[in-house]
């Protein structure tokens, strides 16, 4: 049987994509502070999240849909269970921000609430990029022995 890698593109160009509106997010939230950008309902900073979370969850449910499936047939366990990980990591940081930014919308809960709002943006940044590695280093190039 032979496999068609062409979605593989798909996968890259969504990458490109990402890191991009993940750059901004991130130079975003490095320029802002509490006093001067945040107010109840600021919108610069939750469409921003929006687009970031759209699309994560493009990425994933691909990632699921094709990716995983293939992977799983390579017997290449320890790669599945490491992309497990950073997918689930992804996943906690998403519903945190999630609840945050809500409360930051509906309330003034002060700068600790938004120091912890931008330390879990930044680590959902991070976290998403250390899933491209896997994908690009170690998860992709598992598919070559399929």
């Amino acid at each position: 049987m032979t496999v068609d890698y062409s979605f593989l593109k798909v996968v890259h160009e969504q990458q490109l994509e990402m890191i991009e509106i993940l750059e901004l997010f991130e130079d975003v939230l490095l320029d802002a502070n509490y006093q001067d950008k945040w107010q109840a309902g600021n919108q610069e900073i939750s469409s921003l999240f929006r687009k970031v979370e759209n699309l994560i969850a493009r990425h994933l449910a691909f990632e699921t849909d094709h990716l995983l499936p293939l992977l799983d047939k390579s017997g290449s366990g320890l790669v599945m269970q490491r992309l497990l990980k950073q997918r689930e990591l992804i996943l906690t940081h998403l519903a945190k921000m999630t609840c945050l930014i809500r409360e930051l919308q509906v309330s003034d809960l002060g700068v600790c609430v938004w120091d912890d709002f931008v330390d879990t943006a930044l680590s959902l940044v991070r976290a998403t990029f250390a899933l491209f590695h896997w994908e690009e280093l170690e998860f992709l190039p598992c598919f070559r022995k399929c």
